[in-house]
């Protein structure tokens, strides 16, 4: 695991850090999506996925090129299925896709009919690529899993 850099993209933030964020941002695309904006939703789902994936990325140096820097580059190279280390599963491509091929919802004069199924199918792409970085973090040893605390489910 590379060494914090306050000054560097990635480094930034270690492993853990980076999940929360997803985490953080993926709750911030379903409230989106609950006030019906579509495109906060769109942009927070798609941030939650790339924040995740610095999760992976942070535990790698050096930094593998085919990932890029940006949220969207992540998500083409996960689309793509570019190995890091191992297979990106078919799940996490097709969630990757659904994230990238999503048309952004523009102001204009063309209303966009939107559903809650529609707004979940791509909250729950997010989500898939967030519980692949989870499964990478776990077995790399860079997170310890969650045990549910005493009265909860």
């Amino acid at each position: 695991m590379a060494e914090r850099d306050p000054e560097h993209w990635l480094y930034r933030l270690g492993a853990e850090e980076w999940l929360r964020a997803g985490m953080s941002e993926l709750g911030q695309a379903r409230a989106r999506y609950a006030q019906r904006d579509a495109r906060a939703g769109l942009a927070s789902a798609r941030r939650a996925a790339g924040m995740a994936w610095n999760a992976v990325l942070a535990l790698d140096e050096p930094l593998d090129p085919a990932f890029g820097s940006t949220y969207v580059e992540h998500l083409r190279a996960l689309a793509n299925g570019t190995p890091h280390p191992v297979p990106i599963p078919s799940e996490v491509r097709d969630a990757a896709k659904a994230l990238l091929h999503e048309p952004e919802p523009r102001a204009g004069t063309l209303v966009q009919l939107l559903s809650p199924r529609h707004d979940a199918r791509l909250v729950d792409a997010a989500e898939t690529i967030l519980a692949e970085a989870y499964a990478r973090l776990l077995r790399r040893g860079a997170i310890q899993p969650r045990r549910p605390s005493a009265g909860t489910a």
